[in-house]
């Protein structure tokens, strides 16, 4: 009797213990539960963001930081993979955030949320391990409430992430749509730019010929890697790129005409709106003697006279200011240029004019080389300025022309000193250039040439020059008198060579509109740049 009595106290006991433990469930678990899901929930998805917020300020050390060096390691191998060539340059410089962080960071998120997430769980089932498990599950009623509320702060927290990244997809998507219209709309621009206005960057010491000069950061560089030779809207910024060193540095050449542009070939230094500054070279060439040097003088100076005709006519740098104050001089005194040496590497006067208006500013490259250097096919292979130049001026000596030479020994023998006649025979003179230009491909069709009969001051004291005028010489009887001096050929052989041919008949030591400007103005002409 008593083991019957002690049972069915126990069961008492036990059926009083579910119905209390009914009671707590129904009556304070559950309420809890149905408010605290969804706090749980609230409070996860907060520590989504909350943590989303922390590896966007830098606060999380675990985040993978692509740098620099990283991004150009990743445009390195993406390059070979597309097989581009080989001196496509790679910038070292802060990648734009949608193009390479914004991966790193969604990965440093998720991690970091589930690390969270794992720890709340492990500290929650660590008491079932230790001696308290008997208390808790005793009174299970109240404990079941915390992995349903951890359950519901997971599925928030997860919803959270899933949020962040939908919302960093979505401006990912944006950026990128947006940034894709901006490259291609300033890209446009700029090339739009360079083709109306025929817009270069010319290189004085290597002669390389670029749409995009390199770039110079000012900021401190100890390792000396301060070039940016793709300073274009891209990967690494659209409107502002940030350098190693921390300087922001705007893209492309028209926003970047502040900055020290240099060669991409040779990093030489190049001359101030270089790649935005419309760019003419003209290189001049000629037998020895011919009075190349002079006709450039001449030109030079009339040129710079023209300041006072609402042109604003300067010399691009040092170098070419020192030359120019050195023909000045000789121009004034009405001397006698040195001969240009042979050994001497060409050079170019760079000229920078400025007009009224809309247009940019135009740099003049005049290059000036020995005769016997530009007939000889192994020197004149390293004059690459020659492989650029839209317009060409070739300098014909009167006084190399056979019947010309004749009558000047024998009738004016008193001139010879004066004269200075080039020795090398005029075809010869012009096919030692142009035969290198063809051998080069370089396509002499699309060019113009200034056809010019030097010595104009000299050659009318002979009676075989009266048919022609120092003042004014028109293309037609110029190119008429060279062929009644048995000269059909070149002219023949000039006029198919080169898409359009000007005769002109100067003197070098005429720098009026008319004189030694004449040849140049025409072919600054044919470059957009009209002087008058």
């Amino acid at each position: 009797m008593p083991y019957v009595l002690a049972i069915g106290a126990i069961a008492v006991g036990v059926g009083l213990y579910f119905w209390l433990c009914l009671i707590v469930v129904t009556a304070v678990s559950l309420p809890i539960v149905l408010v605290g899901v969804p706090l749980a929930m609230l409070a996860g998805a907060g520590l989504a963001f909350t943590r989303a917020t922390g590896v966007l300020r830098g606060n999380y050390p675990k985040t993978t930081l692509v740098t620099p060096q990283h991004a150009a390691a990743a445009a390195t191998a993406r390059n070979a993979r597309r097989r581009r060539r080989k001196y496509v340059p790679v910038d070292v410089a802060w990648p734009h955030y949608f193009a390479a962080q914004i991966m790193p960071d969604c990965r440093a998120i998720a991690g970091w949320v589930a690390a969270d997430i794992g720890s709340m769980w492990r500290g929650t089932t660590r008491p079932l391990t230790g001696d308290g498990k008997g208390v808790i599950l005793v009174f299970w009623p109240f404990t079941l409430m915390v992995p349903v509320l951890l359950a519901a702060g997971t599925a928030g927290a997860l919803f959270g992430v899933a949020v962040v990244f939908m919302t960093g997809a979505l401006l990912t998507a944006v950026g990128w749509l947006v940034g894709a219209a901006a490259i291609f709309v300033t890209r446009a621009i700029v090339t739009v730019w360079q083709s109306v206005f025929r817009a270069r960057a010319s290189c004085p010491s290597c002669f390389a010929v670029t749409r995009l000069p390199a770039y110079r950061c000012p900021g401190a560089h100890p390792g000396g890697d301060n070039l940016h030779r793709s300073l274009l809207p891209g990967r690494l910024g659209i409107w502002w790129r940030r350098c190693t060193c921390g300087t922001r540095l705007p893209t492309t050449v028209i926003r970047a005409r502040r900055l020290q542009a240099v060669c991409q070939r040779c990093n030489h230094p190049l001359h101030a709106g270089a790649g935005m500054a419309r760019d003419v070279r003209i290189p001049v060439f000629g037998a020895a003697s011919a009075g190349k040097t002079h006709l450039i003088m001449g030109g030079l100076v009339a040129l710079h006279g023209q300041n006072e005709l609402g042109v604003r006519v300067a010399s691009a740098d040092h170098i070419s200011e020192r030359t120019f104050e050195g023909y000045r001089q000789v121009v004034s005194a009405d001397g006698a240029a040195a001969k240009t040496p042979v050994d001497r590497a060409p050079f170019a006067v760079t000229t920078r004019i400025e007009k009224d208006g809309p247009w940019p500013q135009t740099l003049v490259h005049v290059f000036d080389a020995s005769g016997e250097a530009l007939v000889s096919p192994t020197r004149n292979a390293d004059f690459s300025y020659l492989d650029f130049a839209r317009t060409l001026l070739f300098v014909l000596d009167p006084f190399s022309i056979p019947d010309v030479r004749d009558q000047l020994t024998l009738s004016f023998k008193e001139l010879v000193p004066t004269v200075n006649a080039a020795l090398l025979d005029p075809e010869e003179s012009y096919n030692g250039t142009v035969n290198r230009l063809r051998g080069y491909g370089v396509k002499t069709g699309g060019q113009r040439l200034a056809f010019v009969l030097s010595k104009a001051d000299l050659l009318v004291r002979l009676p075989i020059g009266e048919d022609l005028s120092v003042t004014r010489s028109e293309s037609a009887a110029v190119r008429r008198w060279l062929c009644a001096r048995r000269l059909e050929n070149l002219v023949d052989t000039a006029e198919k060579d080169f898409g359009e041919v000007r005769f002109f008949f100067v003197s070098a030591k005429d720098t009026t509109r008319h004189g030694a400007l004449q040849p140049f103005s025409w072919l600054l002409e044919s470059d957009g740049l009209s002087l008058a």
